[in-house]
């Protein structure tokens, strides 16, 4: 009896080893939710996965009902019905293939998830084992799992006696202990009656014993008995049945073994076997030598192995060499006993295909903790990156969209805007130049009327490819429908002409069906913005055309013109990517929502473009508020979206949706997707690309907006100089007087080291300091001789009057304070406030001595001009009583004092030199341009009016004539080009005036004027301007 004891013990006692552990470490570490139920729906196991994906604890789900705990409620009836028509008759409605269902958290979140089932027969009942994922985003979950451990118990043995002929029946009290009863008070023989076997094993259990007592000499059976406290355990009975020499059986005896904790461990091995065989996931395991030891039939169907392919042999087989090195460390990590996970590299198939998959590795530890290997679940990602390939080609298609414009490849006008502005904003910081060249198609219209549209795009194409070699290293960009812009970073005027001149030979090179020409702006000497650095480039260009028919104004080139067409693009491609019916751009206005723009295909939901809907009536404030999701697949499924109106209105079935905001994160309205019909496939995927989408066109409507805002200011801009104009027709002498002020203000500021932003204020007030005239009668402000006390008294208001109109523009509201203050005085005593000293704006103080040393040295018509010497000492001498000290002190450098004496009335003759004729009617301005012009190399000579100007063009034939634009009597700035032209053809006549706008340079150029140049520049840009215009003649 004792060897046979030790017999069963050795033969069916558990076994420790590394399969159990592999099993359930394989379930535990699984990227997949793992749920087992009964045939009920009862759920029976659980694992880590599944406490992520759906926020249960396996301690709180176990015993509760699948369908009440993660399955949608639309779906729960559905679901219970397919389970017990399994089980009931085998129908296989849910079970060998993969869904896509709502499930729901312990939040109650609907979400999308992947389910597959595997039914597992348990004895004569059915259990399922069901595999789930996130479906909105096909990457697994990313979360730590704990690495389990199950322990071996050691198994218990007892024996038994059997006498049939008395009945006699003797068990040992380890057998009793196995049964759960007292060996002193229990009585064995009832366990004939089969009374502790388990119900469903009792028949079995008779046969085997009914057979071994009829015929056998051996007995062994295995089977399920209820101990007295009603738990389940299994016993392994093996005994020897002896006979008399007649054959009766006489006596029986054996050992019974419990061998619970065996019958659980493979029955857990099975089921776990069975989850590795059925998941999607490559399953494998790989020994401390790195030989792969384990293979499931997922591996088999992503390396194109099979298992006796691969048993035994490295792992390294399944890694390209440029990841060998890369792995053999993952492996080593493992094998110390550190888990990796959820690794992205690239595996080689059988075919030597690479394939792209998720590798995590953990430790197996064997029944004594020791390392025994390592396991390895992979998952094939290959689909998911070629998902994120075609997401990045839309995305790049989108981008290129909003950059380049189809017809030629060149950035298109919104991206130049932004060039722009961040290149001068790099020259503001660096001190430097840009310049602006633009370069046009003369009359392309023409072309298209004449020869075709297609013609007309093959100019436009040969142009950029021109323009593409002739500046390489730059960015062209398309403004306007016939213009190509180039930005030219730290370049002066003579570079970016030369640049402009080698583009028309370039293209007089080639067989073209039209002539082009250019234009060309500095910064800051011609501009102090982007806009108005436009503007000068096409005034510009104007010069250079054959004709006034293509003049136009800058903001044709940066206005709105064509937004609607790329917001449009941009609507498009989202639909055509999503799929879907319609795309509409919505702005929320208070409680409302606008509906903007739509793009829509055939049969979409009833939603136009100009259409006001309240926003409580709609998706998008709940999406926005975070009440609907971004993506709606169903809506008739989600709780919020099916009691909106507009959904039941419009039929909408499903939705997708982002907030569109501005750069400052303000909230502009919605970005919006809609469909007829469901679409369970939507996802992480469209929600990503719908972002994308969002900022673009949150982009776009904030540039739209700046745009007009520009446009306003433009407008603004207009209707100042048109008050200029009309106080100038009132009153000569103040127009020119304002010119001639913010020349020499512009020539202090720069002296003082102005930054940029205070210079141009220190212009533009110079530029308005006397707008408030415009609301002095005409009787005081043309009265030929001094004024009294009382018109004085109205003469003095103009300051405040000016302040006033100016506060009135937007884009000019900042400059009324130093308007106001133009004529306060150092000690106090000035108008219309008293103030004194630095509380006196410094622009103010800037103009106040400007504008006297220019009302000094000009002609009025009650005195004459006193001579610039005399005018420098007035201002010396009032210097810390009326004017600021330092302002007097830069005035004077500026006027460099060394030239007071006026200049000889014999005209110059040429030396050698190019000649220059000033006609400038301001003496102080006229002589600092004489001094300025001579130390660079030009033989000047300098007159105040047209008559004197005519003279010395008789005498001498100038070789260029530098021409105010506004003079004194007489012939004006126009009248005075036309007639130096007729008397001396040759000679190139450059307008150089402190206002004008287009139409006064279209004049210009009609007059014969080479070039229309705005005072305020430096010296030696000024003197740049003018070589480039001798050396084209």
């Amino acid at each position: 009896m004792k060897d046979a004891a030790s017999k069963t013990t050795g033969r069916f006692a558990p076994r420790p080893g590394a399969d159990e552990s592999r099993l359930r470490l394989v379930l535990e570490t699984m990227q997949d939710a793992f749920v087992e139920i009964d045939g009920d729906g009862t759920i029976t196991d659980w694992n880590r996965a599944a406490e992520v994906l759906f926020g249960w604890t396996r301690d709180e789900v176990l015993g509760r009902g699948l369908h009440d705990t993660i399955v949608a409620e639309q779906l729960r009836e559905a679901l219970g019905a397919a389970v017990d028509d399994f089980t009931s008759g085998g129908e296989e409605a849910i079970t060998g293939r993969r869904l896509e269902l709502p499930a729901v958290d312990r939040t109650g979140r609907e979400f999308a998830a992947e389910l597959s089932i595997t039914p597992m027969r348990v004895g004569r009942a059915w259990r399922f084992a069901a595999f789930l994922r996130d479906a909105s985003d096909r990457a697994p979950a990313r979360q730590p799992l704990d690495v389990g451990h199950v322990t071996e118990r050691v198994a218990r043995l007892g024996s038994w006696h059997w006498v049939p002929l008395t009945g006699e029946m003797r068990f040992s009290e380890g057998l009793c202990r196995i049964l759960g009863e007292d060996p002193r008070a229990y009585d064995p023989a009832q366990e004939m009656r089969l009374e502790r076997v388990h119900p469903d094993d009792r028949e079995r259990v008779r046969r085997t014993l009914d057979a071994a007592c009829v015929a056998g000499d051996e007995l062994e059976t295995e089977f399920r008995v209820l101990r007295s406290d009603g738990e389940i355990r299994s016993l392994h009975v093996r005994g020897t049945l002896l006979r008399d020499a007649e054959g009766t059986h006489v006596r029986s005896m054996g050992t019974a073994q419990d061998v619970t904790e065996r019958v659980r461990a493979e029955a857990r091995n099975r089921r776990l076997a069975a989850l590795v065989k059925s998941t999607d996931d490559a399953v494998l395991s790989a020994d401390r030598e790195g030989r792969i030891t384990s293979w499931n039939e997922a591996a088999q169907r992503l390396y194109g192995y099979g298992e006796h392919e691969v048993l035994g042999r490295p792992m390294a087989m399944l890694v390209p060499p440029a990841k060998a090195g890369e792995e053999q460390l993952l492996l080593r990590r493992v094998l110390s006993g550190e888990r990796v996970e959820r690794v992205e590299t690239q595996h080689v198939r059988s075919d030597g295909r690479p394939v792209d998959v998720w590798l995590t590795l953990s430790p197996v530890l064997d029944a004594t903790g020791r390392m025994a290997e390592a396991s390895a679940i992979v998952r094939d990602i290959t689909e998911q990156k070629r998902a994120e390939r075609e997401r990045e080609r839309y995305v790049a298609e989108l981008e290129a969209l909003a950059r380049r414009d189809s017809l030629t490849g060149l950035l298109t006008r919104r991206e130049l805007q932004g060039l722009l502005e961040a290149e001068l904003r790099r020259a503001e910081r660096a001190g430097s130049e840009c310049s602006l060249l633009v370069v046009d198609v003369d009359d392309l219209a023409a072309v298209n009327d004449r020869d075709g549209r297609q013609a007309g795009d093959a100019v436009l194409r040969a142009l950029a490819d021109v323009v593409r070699r002739a500046a390489p290293d730059l960015a062209p960009c398309r403004l306007t429908d016939d213009d190509i812009a180039i930005v030219l970073p730290g370049m002066g005027a003579g570079a970016a002409m030369a640049l402009a001149q080698k583009i028309k030979q370039a293209w007089r090179a080639t067989p073209r069906a039209a002539e082009i020409s250019s234009g060309v702006a500095t910064w800051p000497h011609e501009a102090s913005q982007k806009e108005e650095l436009v503007e000068q480039a096409f005034a510009a260009l104007a010069f250079d055309k054959p004709g006034e028919a293509n003049a136009r104004k800058a903001d044709d080139a940066l206005g709105t013109a064509g937004d609607g067409d790329a917001l449009e693009q941009v609507l498009g491609l989202l639909r055509r990517h999503l799929g879907m019916e319609l795309v509409y751009l919505s702005e929320f206005c208070g409680d409302e929502q606008i509906i903007r723009l739509v793009d829509a295909g055939p049969g979409h939901p009833e939603i136009v473009a100009g259409a006001t809907v309240p926003l409580r009536d709609g998706p998008c404030r709940f999406m926005v508020d975070g009440e609907l999701p971004n993506v709606v697949c169903e809506t008739a499924g989600d709780p919020v979206a099916r009691t909106l109106p507009i959904i039941e209105q419009s039929h909408v079935g499903s939705y997708v949706g982002v907030p569109v905001r501005l750069s400052d994160g303000t909230l502009y309205g919605s970005l919006c997707a809609a469909s007829r019909d469901p679409r369970p496939d939507l996802g992480a995927h469209a929600l990503h690309f719908a972002q994308v989408c969002a900022r673009l066109v949150g982009d776009m409507v904030e540039q739209r907006a700046l745009e007009t805002h520009n446009r306003r200011l433009q407008s603004e801009l207009t209707g100042v100089r048109a008050l200029l104009a009309a106080l100038d027709a009132r009153d000569h002498y103040t127009g020119a007087h304002s010119e001639a002020v913010v020349a020499l203000a512009a020539a202090v500021g720069r002296r003082l080291d102005l930054a940029p932003a205070d210079l141009a204020a220190v212009e533009q007030v110079a530029l308005l300091h006397d707008i408030g005239k415009i609301g002095v009668p005409d009787s005081i402000l043309q009265k030929p001789g001094p004024l009294d006390d009382g018109e004085w008294k109205l003469m003095r208001e103009h300051p405040a009057i000016g302040a006033r109109i100016v506060k009135s523009i937007t884009s000019l509201d900042h400059l009324a304070p130093a308007i106001r203050a133009e004529h306060e005085r150092w000690d106090g005593r000035g108008y219309p406030d008293g103030l004194r000293r630095e509380d006196i704006p410094l622009a103010s103080r800037i103009i106040l001595a400007c504008d006297a040393l220019h009302a000094m040295t000009s002609d009025r018509p009650y005195r004459a001009a006193m001579p610039l010497a005399d005018a420098e000492a007035e201002l010396r001498a009032n210097a810390g009583i009326q004017f600021d000290p330092d302002v007097v002190e830069a005035l004077l450098a500026e006027l460099r004092p060394e030239q007071v004496d006026p200049p000889t009335e014999e005209p110059i003759t040429p030396s050698g030199r190019p000649t220059v004729l000033v006609v400038e009617d301001n003496a102080s301005f006229r002589l600092a341009l004489e001094a300025g012009l001579e130390s660079e190399g030009f033989a000047v000579n300098a007159v105040g009016d047209a008559a004197e100007a005519y003279r010395i063009v008789r005498d001498v034939d100038p070789d260029l004539v530098l021409l105010d634009w506004i003079l004194p009597g007489g012939d004006g700035g126009a009248a005075a080009c036309r007639r130096i032209r007729q008397m001396c053809p040759e000679a190139e006549v450059v307008i150089f005036t402190g206002l004008g706008d287009v139409r006064d340079q279209r004049a210009a150029r009609e007059a014969g004027a080479s070039k229309f140049l705005q005072k305020g520049m430096p010296l030696q840009a000024l003197v740049e301007h003018l070589q480039i215009v001798l050396t084209s003649r």
